[in-house]
């Protein structure tokens, strides 16, 4: 089975340990952080490509090639409101990361298959949630950006230990459909996460004084989490690591996972451990096809996969079955609610407070 998925000349040593500790970590219930480069199987752009095609935009802006992405995508937004064309800004950001043609691959449904406690992400596609409700299960985007939807929020967090399968995906970044909360330029990121280089202010109460920081030292303070597809380079988040990891006064101890390629091994080891994140390696290739393999085998190995790779139909391989109306779609609350009024009486809420021996108890196990 795995000769077709490119498995078979993959023994490295390496490989092989990676493929063992990530079915021993999900053992443990983990939280999935997916990044981009999840997304860019389908056909979305990673960070770099993006700000290239914002620049189509403004192509009277020049970038220097030392100049910082997020300042740059500043300077093009800045400029399209100062012509009046801000909309075109907006417009952009949608059609970027609207669905595309080919709605996701058995990357995402395998991925999926591996039951993580929770998923969150900082894409702005909904790659995974159409995957998930192309295998008849209802899955919905929560908008960290928007403020109409922290109570959302604070039920995801609640959730992740009490249910096997979510049904739920947090964007940190925002979402296409909300264009004007998506956080892309400098200021953007400043917005959400404060600035973050004023050591003094971080010694004075001030390290948790926005709703990101807060939701996401949450998750990293109290859930192990393993990140696939993310580079590991967004400033602001390896920022938010670094305090989790001084809060707790942890030294060697890795709290997460990162699954990333071995290109420069020995530099992405030594940094990911300085922020309390475990690496595992897969093998670097262009393409990073060693990414699709190790989740395809550790699918096989933890018994998830329901169909085999060979057998899927192309129009299941990304295509959405016409049951699945886009611009139909139930909201959150309102799933939410109706999940609710379906339990028995004696399941337990998923409301209630927080177990602090539970909580406790997974930290020492980190």
């Amino acid at each position: 089975m795995y000769e077709s998925r490119g498995i078979s000349d993959l023994q490295e040593t390496d490989f092989d340990f990676t493929i063992q500790r990530l079915v021993s970590v999900l053992k443990n219930n983990p939280v999935l952080m997916v990044g981009a480069g999840s997304s860019k199987i389908v056909g979305y752009p990673l960070w770099p490509d993006l700000i290239n095609e914002l620049n189509m935009l403004a192509p009277s802006l020049q970038r220097d090639e030392k100049e910082n992405l997020l300042i740059y995508a500043d300077r093009v937004k800045d400029q399209l409101d100062k012509e009046g064309r801000i909309e075109e800004y907006y417009d952009f950001l949608t059609k970027t990361f609207q669905p595309k043609s080919k709605h996701f691959d058995m990357f995402h449904r395998s991925l999926l298959n591996l039951d993580f406690a929770g998923i969150v992400t900082p894409n702005y596609d909904i790659v995974l949630e159409l995957a998930a409700r192309n295998s008849s299960s209802w899955c919905e985007p929560i908008d960290l950006c928007s403020s109409e939807e922290k109570y959302t929020v604070l039920k995801f967090l609640r959730s992740i230990p009490k249910t096997q399968k979510t049904n739920l995906i947090l964007h940190l970044h925002g979402c296409f459909k909300n264009p004007k909360k998506i956080i892309l330029t400098q200021k953007d990121y400043l917005r959400a996460y404060g600035e973050i280089k004023d050591e003094e202010k971080l010694k004075y109460g001030q390290a948790l004084n926005t709703f990101h920081r807060k939701v996401i030292w949450s998750l990293l303070a109290t859930h192990t989490v393993v990140f696939i597809g993310f580079s590991m380079s967004d400033e602001f988040f390896m920022k938010v690591l670094e305090m989790v990891k001084e809060d707790f006064e942890i030294d060697t101890q890795p709290m997460h996972f990162a699954i990333i390629s071995d290109k420069d091994k020995e530099r992405t080891s030594e940094i990911l451990r300085s922020k309390g994140v475990f690496p595992l390696f897969y093998p670097h290739s262009e393409d990073h096809q060693g990414l699709q393999d190790l989740i395809f085998k550790v699918e096989h190995l933890t018994g998830k996969n329901s169909t085999s790779y060979e057998n899927i139909q192309p129009e299941n391989n990304g295509e959405l079955s016409n049951s699945i109306d886009l611009s139909q779609e139930t909201s959150t609350n309102e799933k939410l609610d109706r999940e609710n009024m379906n339990k028995p009486e004696s399941t337990v809420s998923q409301f209630d407070s927080v177990n602090l021996d539970d909580i406790n108890k997974k930290m020492l196990e980190l």
